[in-house]
């Protein structure tokens, strides 16, 4: 077959595809959702996800507690034993973090018994909800080509879509947020200003801070296009706009205070305040003074606020500093968010004379830079910005797409950018399906399933060395800790250790020395332990 045929052959399919996903945007926009699906339910299988990381083990325990049927659990007597990080036990027992992520966990647990699937279901939700989004900017084809972009990023699909720490509902909350604001500019529906006002509750209930720094930005952004668009008129806007918005926000704000009110005693105090104030030492803004005078009751927690929290505020004491930190998270951000192919076309925005890219790109750069006042600014912080950044790499590829589309390429420039993108998510796919089981979280793990398997119920007392690395914590229980089969106890003094044996006087207790280089189980002789305290007396 000559050249000429073989282009012909190409662009003939080429354009079967376009006009199939132009005149049918549902179906396309449901076959990347369903990929989505599969593609977080094939990395799962290949490489199942074990929490490792502090805020992941807190999020399973308040998803724990919400498949349990309750907001919060009640303090154990002997919860001094099980105190961790990212955790409360006082005046009750939960995690620090808003509910939103743990909603989701639960429903992963109660449907298939995996939290994971959970994620799975945010992941194929947010590339809805982006798709949504886009489609109130551009085209329908053009919405597809950004949800499908979305579904071919590592960040999304693994950092993401293969933990347990958030990140997914945060976006899909700023992108029904985003998404309403062409639509409300346009004209006035109650649906949109109910999707408005639920995109801010999904923020409310992931990351408030942030949350509420882009709802003020979207309605500064929704009222200037009303202004350059014509304002409307009093009654639609009253009735079809700030009655539903009102009313859901009212019914959210209502719900939330209900569950501080279940954990902290208080409608106005956060899980994370109450937490903040009994264990903070790092400060959460620039602003802030840091509690070193903080004292804890295990060393590891110690060494874990003193000696890794609290370098990040002293790395940023002055304005260099503080630039220096923001510009690394920055490069960290893009590394993990932007689509690495997908970016080069955003040079193409430097020529760009419409307006449409106006509004986005200054909210996107005031959110990112209101957003830095606090002393972390890890990439699923700015989630909710995500949709954002989807946008603006969809601007750049239409451009790229006018640009070149006078080029005789058997395959568009565009094109060939999203064959890269997916090439390059198949091989971080591959290497994180392939990654090695043998960091210390694998090794937990195995000790769990090996006490699950046991007869009868476990007790574990955890033993640190003084150069204990505090990011590998072992020390997570369930929400129902007495009705759990393994129970994990932090190893304290030796009256303390057979206090909490005897309150355990049904469990087999074991001895773990996490910090050994085989981290096994040793058996806890209880008689023997009590009859040499009671001689010591």
């Amino acid at each position: 077959m000559s050249d000429a045929m073989q282009n012909t052959e190409c662009q003939y399919y080429r354009k079967r595809l376009k006009r199939w996903a132009g005149s049918n945007p549902t179906g396309s926009i449901l076959l990347v959702c369903f990929i989505s699906l599969l593609i977080g339910w094939g990395l799962s299988q290949l490489h199942p996800p074990v929490p490792s990381v502090h805020d992941e083990f807190a999020y399973l325990l308040s998803g724990d507690t919400f498949a349990e049927g309750r907001l919060t659990n009640p303090p154990h007597p002997m919860w001094q034993h099980f105190e961790t990080m990212h955790v409360i036990h006082q005046p009750t027992y939960a995690s620090k973090y808003p509910p939103g992520q743990g909603v989701m966990l639960a429903l992963g647990q109660v449907v298939m018994d995996q939290p994971i699937v959970g994620v799975w279901v945010m992941s194929a939700l947010g590339v809805l909800a982006s798709y949504w989004m886009l489609l109130g900017f551009v085209p329908a084809r053009w919405a597809v080509v950004g949800a499908s972009l979305l579904v071919m990023l590592p960040g999304y699909q693994i950092y993401w879509g293969q933990s347990y720490w958030g990140g997914t509902l945060a976006c899909i909350g700023g992108a029904l947020l985003l998404g309403s604001i062409p639509r409300l500019q346009k004209s006035l529906h109650i649906k949109n200003a109910i999707v408005f006002a639920g995109g801010a509750l999904i923020l409310a209930v992931t990351r408030p801070f942030e949350g509420v720094v882009l709802f003020l930005l979207a309605g500064g952004w929704l009222v200037v296009g009303w202004i350059r668009l014509g304002w409307p008129a009093w009654r639609p806007l009253v009735l079809r706009f700030l009655l539903p918005m009102f009313g859901i926000l009212g019914a959210g704000t209502w719900a939330l205070a209900t569950y501080n009110t279940a954990v902290t005693g208080s409608p106005f105090v956060m899980p994370y305040q109450v937490h903040d104030q009994s264990y903070g030492m790092c400060p959460l803004f620039l602003w802030q003074a840091p509690q070193e005078d903080r004292q804890y009751r295990h060393p590891a927690m110690d060494k874990f606020h003193r000696e890794w929290e609290m370098p990040f505020y002293r790395d940023q004491q002055s304005l260099s500093q503080i630039l220096q930190a923001k510009w690394i998270m920055l490069q960290v951000l893009g590394k993990i968010l932007l689509p690495i192919v997908a970016a080069i076309p955003l040079l193409g925005i430097l020529w760009w004379r419409g307006r449409n890219l106006r509004g986005p790109l200054i909210v996107l750069c005031l959110f990112w830079l209101l957003t830095q006042v606090t002393i972390w600014n890890l990439p699923h912080y700015l989630a909710p910005g995500l949709a954002l950044i989807l946008l603006v790499v969809v601007y750049g590829l239409r451009n790229l797409n006018v640009s070149t589309h006078q080029w005789q390429w058997p395959i568009s420039p565009v094109a060939l950018l999203l064959v890269g993108q997916m090439l390059l998510f198949v091989g971080e796919a591959w290497k994180y399906a392939t990654m090695p089981l043998d960091d210390w979280q694998y090794v937990r793990q195995n000790r769990q399933i090996e006490l699950s398997e046991m007869a009868g119920k476990q007790l574990v007392f955890v033993d640190y060395e003084t150069g204990h690395d505090p990011l590998q914590e072992w020390v997570y229980n369930q929400a129902d800790i007495d009705a759990s089969k393994v129970v994990w106890a932090r190893s304290m003094s030796e009256e303390e250790d057979l206090e909490l044996r005897e309150f355990f006087s049904d469990r087999k207790a074991w001895r773990l020395s996490a910090d050994a280089d085989s981290p096994n189980l040793r058996p806890w002789n209880y008689p023997q332990v009590k009859l040499d305290i009671t001689a010591s007396r």
